[in-house]
């Protein structure tokens, strides 16, 4: 919580990728970014990073938040 990501201005932004996962790998559990469906948490996610503040959720299959983390890209 709190990680500050800084996008690498020597490499074209939209080459840059953050790996989004889950310690947990369950698959019923989803991944959830800014309140938009990722997929789910068994899977490694490769995201392109878009400056500004985020919130990711890990979620039941009920939709019920096990986890939240805030993050910024600059």
């Amino acid at each position: 919580n709190g990680l500050i990501i800084a996008l690498d201005p020597d490499i074209p932004e939209r080459l840059q990728r953050v790996r989004i996962s889950a310690s947990d790998g369950d698959d019923r559990l989803r991944l959830k970014l800014n309140g938009a469906q990722l997929g789910s948490a068994a899977a490694s996610i490769l995201w392109r990073p878009i400056r500004g503040s985020h919130q990711l959720e890990l979620q039941d299959p009920e939709g019920k938040v096990l986890d939240r983390v805030l993050f910024t890209v600059r």
